[in-house]
C-alpha cells in the first residue's frame, strides 16, 4: 500500500505539472510554431512593431484566412477585426476559444472623393449611379460607408485587401478613370491612404479626403474618439499569469506608447531590425517607414494609423453597440 501510494503521489504531481504548463506555463509550449500572434499586415502591426522585429508575429497580407484561426486556436493571440471577431465568437457560444483583450487600432478610415471641391464634399450625396471602389466587402469601412452614405447601396468594385486596391488606385489615369470608367470614390484606410493621395495628386487628379470616423458621429449616437477596429484576442487557455501572457502585453503597450509619442524612434527601430533595406519594412508590415513617419507626424500628433492609446479601453458590449449601429 506504502508503495501504491507512492505511485499514485508521484503520478498526481506529474499530472498537475504538465497542467500547470499546458495553462499557464512555458512560453514556447503555447506558442504556434514559435509564434505567438497571427494578424493582417497594414496599420495594426505598429501596435504590435516590437513583437514582429523579434520573429513571433505571422503577419498576413491577405486577412481572409484569419477568422478560421479564431474557430482553430493554433496561435495564443489572434488581432482581426473587432467587429467580425466578437460575432464569430458570440456565435460559437461555449465553443468560442478566445477573449477580447483590447483594441489596437480605432479608426483609419477615409473616403475619397474624385474631381470634387471642399464645398461638393460637405454635402454629399452619393447614389448607387456613382462608382465607388472599397475593399473587403462587410467589413468594418464598408460597413461605416454604407451606414453613412445609404444611398450608395455599397461599392460597386471591391478588392481583397487595402494593398490591392491601393495598387489599382495608382492606375488611375488623368481623367479619373480606371480600366476605361470614370471612378468617383474610393473608400480607403492609413497607412495606405496616404500613399494614394500622394502618388495620385503628383498626376494631377484632384481629390477631397472625408474622415469616415467624423462622418458616422453625424448620423449615430456613437460619442467616443475611436471606433472598433482592430483587437487583440487571446486563446482563454493562456492564464494572464503566465509569462506568454505578460510578455506580449508588454511588448504591445510599449509599441503603442512609442508609436504615439516616439513614431521617429520607431522608424529607425525598424529600418535596424532589416538593415536599413526600407523594402523589407514594408514586405513585413505593409507600408515603409518613411510613410509611418508621414502618417503618424514625428511627435505622433498626428496618429494617421489610429492607434489606440494603452488607457483607452472598449469591452465587448461596446463593440457589439457598435455593430447594431452599422448598416446590414
Amino acid at each position: 500500500m506504502k508503495l501504491n501510494l507512492i505511485k499514485l503521489g508521484s503520478f498526481l504531481f506529474a499530472a498537475i505539472a504538465i497542467t500547470s504548463c499546458s495553462t499557464g506555463g512555458s512560453q514556447e509550449d503555447l506558442s504556434f510554431n514559435g509564434k505567438y500572434l497571427i494578424m493582417p499586415s497594414g496599420a495594426p502591426t505598429l501596435g504590435t512593431y516590437k513583437l514582429i522585429t523579434e520573429g513571433k508575429v505571422d503577419v498576413l497580407t491577405d486577412a481572409t484566412n484569419i477568422p478560421a484561426q479564431l474557430s482553430k486556436g493554433d496561435y495564443p493571440f489572434v488581432i482581426f477585426d473587432s467587429t467580425k471577431a466578437v460575432t464569430l465568437l458570440k456565435n460559437q457560444g461555449e465553443n468560442a476559444k478566445y477573449s477580447f483583450v483590447k483594441m489596437i487600432t480605432g479608426g483609419n478610415f477615409h473616403l475619397f472623393a474624385f474631381n470634387k471641391t471642399e464645398e461638393d464634399a460637405t454635402n454629399l450625396t452619393i447614389t448607387s449611379e456613382d462608382n465607388v471602389y472599397g475593399f473587403q466587402e462587410n467589413n468594418t469601412p464598408d460597413m461605416l460607408f454604407k451606414t453613412i452614405y445609404k444611398d450608395a447601396g455599397g461599392c460597386d468594385v471591391y478588392l481583397d485587401s487595402i494593398s490591392s486596391l491601393r495598387d489599382t488606385l495608382l492606375t488611375m489615369t488623368a481623367d479619373y478613370k480606371i480600366n476605361g470608367e470614370v471612378v468617383d470614390y474610393a473608400v480607403v484606410a492609413e497607412p495606405a491612404a496616404t500613399a494614394i493621395k500622394t502618388n495620385l495628386t503628383k498626376k494631377g487628379i484632384k481629390l477631397v479626403d472625408i474622415n469616415l470616423q467624423t462622418e458616422l458621429k453625424k448620423v449615430t449616437p456613437w460619442d467616443k474618439d475611436y471606433i472598433p477596429q482592430a483587437g487583440l484576442f487571446v486563446r482563454n487557455d493562456v492564464s494572464k499569469d503566465s509569462d506568454l501572457y505578460k510578455t506580449v502585453l508588454s511588448e504591445i503597450n510599449s509599441s503603442i506608447s512609442l508609436a504615439l509619442s516616439k513614431p521617429g524612434d520607431v522608424k529607425n527601430t525598424l529600418l535596424s531590425a532589416y538593415d536599413n533595406d526600407d523594402s523589407k519594412v514594408t514586405s513585413n508590415f505593409g507600408f515603409s517607414s518613411s510613410v509611418l513617419e508621414g502618417v503618424q507626424g514625428s511627435d505622433g500628433s498626428k496618429n494617421g494609423f489610429g492607434i489606440v492609446p494603452n488607457d483607452v479601453t472598449f469591452t465587448v458590449e461596446e463593440i457589439t453597440s457598435f455593430n447594431g449601429l452599422l448598416a446590414k
